[in-house]
C-alpha cells in the first residue's frame, strides 16, 4: 500500500506545519525568485533604465491578450524563454497596455492592438 494511501492528509499536515515554521517561506521564495528573474532579465528598465526592483515589471513579449489561458510565470519558465521576456518600468509598461506601443521607441504589443 502507497504511503500516502496509508497516511490520508500527511501533506497537508506538512504545508502547515512548514507555514507555521517559517511563516514567511512562500513570499520570501518569490521575492528571491524575482530579484533573481530581474537579474537575468537585465536588472533595468529596457526603455528608460530605471534600476528600482520595485518600479520594474516583467513583460512576457508574446502577449496573451485574446487568448483563453496565460504563460506560467515561475522562474524555471522565465529561464527556459528568456527571449520571451523583457523588463519595463511600470510606467512603460502601463503606456504599453494602454495604446499597444511605447512612444519614441519601437517596441510595440502584439495581439490587442495589430
Amino acid at each position: 500500500m502507497a504511503f500516502y494511501a496509508r497516511n490520508p492528509g500527511y501533506m497537508d499536515r506538512v504545508y502547515k506545519n512548514r507555514v507555521v515554521k517559517k511563516p514567511g517561506i512562500w513570499r520570501d521564495k518569490h521575492r528571491r525568485e524575482r530579484r533573481i528573474a530581474i537579474g537575468l532579465l537585465g536588472e533595468r528598465c529596457l526603455v528608460c533604465g530605471a534600476t528600482n526592483p520595485n518600479w520594474l515589471h516583467i513583460d512576457y513579449i508574446p502577449t496573451t491578450n485574446g487568448k483563453p489561458y496565460r504563460h506560467p510565470r515561475h522562474l524555471k519558465y522565465i529561464k527556459e524563454h528568456i527571449s520571451d521576456f523583457r523588463l519595463l518600468c511600470a510606467n512603460h509598461h502601463y503606456e504599453l497596455t494602454l495604446t499597444g506601443t511605447i512612444a519614441g521607441t519601437t517596441i510595440t504589443q502584439s495581439g490587442r492592438y495589430s
